[in-house]
């Protein structure tokens, strides 16, 4: 199959890579079209149900306050060394910002859930007693929030899981461009 233009997944799986491999390394995290992407899943996990997230509302918050890393960029807590502890920093890297590991917020509380554990995260709450944890915002979050833990396993399940969604949603295969999924979520690996 010749594809040109926009459907190019040899151009998409190089530029993710390439991301991956930038000084920064940030991954999916970098990736331009990430916001329009977890928008769009959204609204495929909210499924004909009320809205909890408007795009005229999430494209005008920063990325920081938009789309928040489940495993987080400053991992300290006895939790995420117990998981992610046995893994190399590279490695570490790869899952932090893989498109699993990546959760579109309902609302600005990144700086709220920091670095704290999975299950703190989950179920947190402000200092005024209101619910801010996972299972009280975005589908996205809902989702996630039903994981009883969180893992490079879970990373993986879940990027396999939006990279189908991808497929399903643009009506095209990675697996037609001789592409395999995990290459894309964990390019350098």
């Amino acid at each position: 199959m010749d594809a040109y233009g926009w459907f190019d997944l040899e151009r998409f799986r190089n530029h993710i890579k390439e991301l991956f491999l930038k000084n920064e390394k940030d991954g999916f995290y970098s990736w331009n079209g990430l916001r329009y992407f977890l928008y769009e899943y959204e609204l495929f996990l909210q499924n004909n149900a009320n809205t909890k997230v408007r795009w005229e509302d999430f494209s005008k918050r920063s990325k920081e306050d938009t789309i928040e890393h489940i495993f987080p960029q400053s991992a300290t807590s006895e939790y995420w060394k117990e998981h992610f502890g046995h893994l190399k920093p590279s490695e570490k890297r790869l899952y932090l910002n893989s498109l699993g590991n990546l959760l579109l917020l309902s609302r600005s509380k990144n700086s709220k859930l920091q670095n704290f554990d999975f299950e703190r995260k989950k179920c947190l709450k402000n200092k005024d007693g209101k619910d801010i944890g996972y299972y009280n915002g975005s589908y996205s979050e809902i989702e996630v929030s039903k994981q009883t833990e969180w893992t490079p396993e879970q990373i993986k399940e879940r990027g396999l899981l939006m990279l189908q969604f991808m497929e399903d949603r643009w009506k095209f295969r990675f697996s037609d461009w001789d592409i395999n999924k995990e290459d894309i979520l964990f390019p350098t690996k």
